[in-house]
């Protein structure tokens, strides 16, 4: 993960558990961690009042410091990720979704590991 979320276009990620604690943080300069937390709880919430029951996969929020990006990665994290898109148009986009399915596999092979034991 830390390849990806050191490209110079990411200001910081964060990985946020469902009791809103961020589990793995890369500092930056646009907001802090406990911020994204609770805007990624708030932001989720409303989201999914509209879904009927579904789950938001990403949610890209678009402001003038720059694009926070929310990713769900399985039932109980989410990546929230930001940055600016410096190289191109959607290269924060793709870097959360790397960033998102590489972290996901990792927690699923952590739960296969609990669960032959």
């Amino acid at each position: 993960m830390d390849d990806l979320a050191s490209r110079p276009e990411i200001s910081w990620t964060c990985l946020v558990g469902d009791d809103g604690t961020p589990i793995r943080i890369r500092p930056g300069v646009l907001s802090t961690p406990e911020a994204a937390a609770a805007l990624a709880e708030q932001t989720m919430s409303r989201a999914e009042e509209h879904l009927m029951g579904g789950k938001l996969t990403r949610m890209s929020l678009v402001g003038k410091e720059g694009i926070l990006i929310l990713v769900r990665v399985g039932e109980y994290h989410v990546l929230i990720t930001c940055g600016r898109d410096i190289q191109g148009h959607g290269t924060v986009r793709n870097t959360t979704t790397e960033v998102a399915e590489r972290i996901a596999s990792i927690i699923a092979s952590g739960i296969n590991q609990t669960e032959d034991q």
